[in-house]
């Protein structure tokens, strides 16, 4: 997909043997949950770039590949990209409100994803924007706020990311807005996944 602009500020990179942690670190929170085990964020994998602060996305698609549940951070909330994880898996779970909770028995059929952000960075003009390469931040100088990551299925135009992203922030057509742009680092669980063992895909990377 390139190698970012000048300036800016790229997704961290991880390892093969990070992104396998993270993914099965996504899938445990869930699990834990569902089966009412005490939570274990002391035993959070620490290696490299998962013990740093960082910003997540985690994304949970069912057996049919349809979106099953999605909530991230812009910013970094909690202290490692590790804890950030978990949280946001559970969040995507239990609490996207587009959807009823996940149970205990869809859990074999669900592919975790998660998506690492970089900086946000502040755009102008429309003519940066790329809805296959920059994911979108646009917000009013109310508070309000709507983003979308970037890749997503049947979004391949800028004024299609845009005209989503505002209702997503309950931002009318013709406010006035501020946008950003970010990149992210991509992973997912693959969807012919054996039960034990979590799998990935290539990450799209940026």
């Amino acid at each position: 997909m390139g190698q970012p602009e000048a300036g800016m500020q790229r997704a961290e990179s991880l390892t093969p043997n990070e992104e396998e942690a993270l993914l099965r670190w996504a899938r445990h929170a869930v699990t834990s949950a569902l089966q009412s085990t005490p939570a274990a964020l002391n035993h959070a994998p620490q290696q490299g770039v998962l013990g740093r602060p960082g910003a997540v996305f985690v994304t949970l698609r069912g057996a049919d590949g349809q979106l099953r549940g999605c909530i991230g951070t812009l910013t970094p909330k909690f202290g490692t990209v590790a804890e950030e994880t978990w949280r946001m898996a559970r969040e995507a779970a239990f609490k996207d409100t587009r959807f009823s909770p996940v149970k205990a028995e869809e859990l074999n059929g669900l592919r975790f994803e998660v998506s690492l952000l970089g900086a946000l960075e502040e755009v102008t003009d429309t003519a940066a924007l790329d809805p296959e390469r920059y994911g979108l931040v646009v917000s009013t100088s109310d508070g309000r706020r709507g983003a979308l990551l970037p890749g997503v299925d049947g979004v391949d135009t800028v004024g299609a990311q845009l005209s989503i992203a505002r209702r997503k922030g309950g931002i009318g057509p013709s406010e006035t807005i501020r946008m950003q742009r970010f990149i992210t680092t991509h992973m997912a669980e693959r969807s012919d996944r054996p039960e034990t063992d979590a799998g990935l895909a290539r990450p799209r990377g940026v």
